[in-house]
Parts: structure tokens; sequence; C-alpha cells
């Protein structure tokens, strides 16, 4: 989150917050957030997320919300805003915009859920996400993958990491020179690895949609690659991890296909879009994280070698895409 918005997060503007939708403090339990404050409501089993304007506009978040309300229209699982009482659905006070949302039910998956069954119904739900977005007609709409913070690789990758940043310039040209159709590129969640969903009796519930842009529907699942292979449980090699991406593809578009699917175009540009995830992240660790002191386990695990194998232009899977 950026001090910006940290600073103007005071006691008193949280006061004038919640005392403007009539919520009290001591009905909300502090989440933490790592782009906007996030509190869950347990009395009303819902969420209340405040953003602030440096982050995303009113007309973003909109669009971001109206995503989520199409996806649910097309039975899609998925946690939906709660309008306030005024009937809107977004409300900007001050600096910030409030936003509420049900809460998911169920838990993050462990590694006992860890397993073809998992796999296969992800991939439904993120078939039926890309399903959903080809007939997608917002009113508000949202930015695209160029305006993605999360791309903008020099503004956050140390200027001394010339060889990374080659590297990143050569990934962002490559995809700007794809063609884009209907079945290939839409509105996509972003950032739908297990840390965005909750599991309950087999089903999925995903949240969390503050990334979602017009991206490549390939996008969503490189990312979701990138968390299933680097899973606290497991060995950190290469070989285990292409292992481990075989197995889970195999499952992941067993069950996509099923719903949208599995293009030519998304197999052929998976390694494409799995560098540009993998310098996504290197790049938010960077701006959001202190990497000689790092604590999360993902940034741990995920950071070591990470500088020497983008400088070296090495594929983050050695898979053969097109035959799984």
């Amino acid at each position: 989150m950026e001090q910006i918005a940290r600073d103007a997060f005071t006691t008193r503007a949280k006061q004038e917050i919640l005392s403007a939708i009539k919520i009290k403090p001591d009905e909300l339990e502090d989440l933490g957030g790592f782009e906007s404050f996030v509190f869950t409501r347990p009395a009303k089993q819902s969420i209340l997320r405040i953003t602030h304007l440096s982050h995303r506009d009113s007309g973003s978040i909109l669009g971001e919300l109206e995503f989520i309300r199409h996806l649910a229209g097309q039975g899609a699982s998925v946690c939906n805003p709660i309008a306030f009482e005024d009937g809107s659905f977004a409300k900007q006070i001050d600096e910030f915009i409030v936003c509420q949302f049900e809460q998911a039910r169920g838990d993050l998956v462990a590694e006992a859920d860890w397993g073809p069954e998992l796999f296969s119904h992800w991939g439904r739900c993120i078939g039926k996400f890309h399903l959903a977005a080809t007939h997608f007609n917002p009113e508000h709409r949202r930015m695209d993958w160029r305006a993605d913070e999360n791309l903008n690789f020099r503004a956050r990758i140390p200027v001394a990491e010339s060889r990374v940043l080659q590297q990143a310039d050569d990934c962002l040209k490559r995809i700007g020179q794809l063609a884009t159709s209907k079945d290939t590129y839409g509105m996509i969640h972003c950032d739908a690895h297990p840390g965005n969903f909750f599991l309950e009796d087999g089903s999925l519930t995903f949240f969390d949609f503050d990334d979602c842009c017009y991206q490549w529907f390939v996008f969503d699942v490189a990312t979701i690659m990138f968390s299933a292979v680097l899973q606290p449980w497991m060995e950190d090699s290469q070989s285990a991890r292409d292992a481990e991406a075989s197995t889970f593809l195999k499952h992941f578009f067993e069950g996509y296909d099923r719903v949208f699917p599995v293009s030519a175009f998304l197999l052929e540009h998976m390694p494409l879009f799995l560098k540009a995830r993998e310098l996504s992240l290197y790049a938010v660790i960077h701006a959001h994280m202190d990497v000689n002191n790092l604590q999360d386990w993902f940034a741990v695990k995920f950071m070591r070698d990470r500088q020497q194998r983008i400088e070296s232009g090495a594929p983050v899977l050695d898979l053969d895409f097109s035959s799984l």
C-alpha cells in the first residue's frame, strides 16, 4: 500500500467514514489488506473495503463491481457487492471509496485439499469467468493491461538491474504486438491464486477483484500457475515445479474446457505470460517489501535466485504446453 494512503487513513478519517455509513467501530475486525483497508463485519457476514483514491478512482471501482455482479449473474461463485442503504454500491467519502461485499464461506485451501478434484473445479470456475467476459458490456469501463500498475516495471524494478529491465521491456513489447479477440481477451480476475478464494464442500468462492482488468485470458492461467507450483509444502526445484505444473494443468484444463475451450492461442503464449507474471511479482515485491529482509513465505520462496533466472532468460516452466 502506498504511504499516502496510510497517512490519510487517520483515526479521525476512519471515524468519519464509519459514521457516514452508519457502522460502529466495534462491529469490525481488521483483516489488514495489501492495497486497501479491509475489515470483516462478523454480525453481517460481510466485508468492508476502504480504498484510497491514490490506488483506484471511482470509475475504476465501479467497473470492478459491475464485473463481479455480471459474473454472479452468469452463475459464477463470487462474493457479490452489497448495496448501501441508498442503493449505491460504492461511496466516496473524502479521499476514500468504500464498498461492501458478501463474505465467502469456507476456508483457504490446505495441503490436504490439494489434488485433481480441486484443480478441475478451479479450472471450471476460471472457464466460467472467461466465458462470462466474452459478453460483458459494462457502463463503467475498467483499465486495460497497459494501465496495470503491477506491469509498470520501470517504476518498480531498481534502475541498476539493467538486465532485468531489458527482459521486462522485451516482454511488454511482445505482449503489445499480440492480437485481441473476444475468445482470447477480456476482463479477467488477474489474481485468482489460492489466497483469493475459499473452499467449502468442494465449492470455490472467489473474492478480491481489485486487480481485475482487460487482459488476455492466458494471463489468468499464468497467474494461477505461479501459485500452483510455489505452495509452501512443495519441493523448491525446477524439476518439481515442472512436474507439479504438468499434473495441475492436465486437470485444470479438463475442468476449464468443459465450460470454455482451451484455445491454441492460450497454449502457444503461456510461456510469455508466465514471464509477465514472474516480472510483475518481482516488481511488486520490490515496490512493497524490503527485499533484503523478506518475511512473507511466498516472497522468500519466489525471490530465491529470481534475479539471476530473469537475467538469463530462463523459462518459468520447462514444459511443452501444446502437449497438455
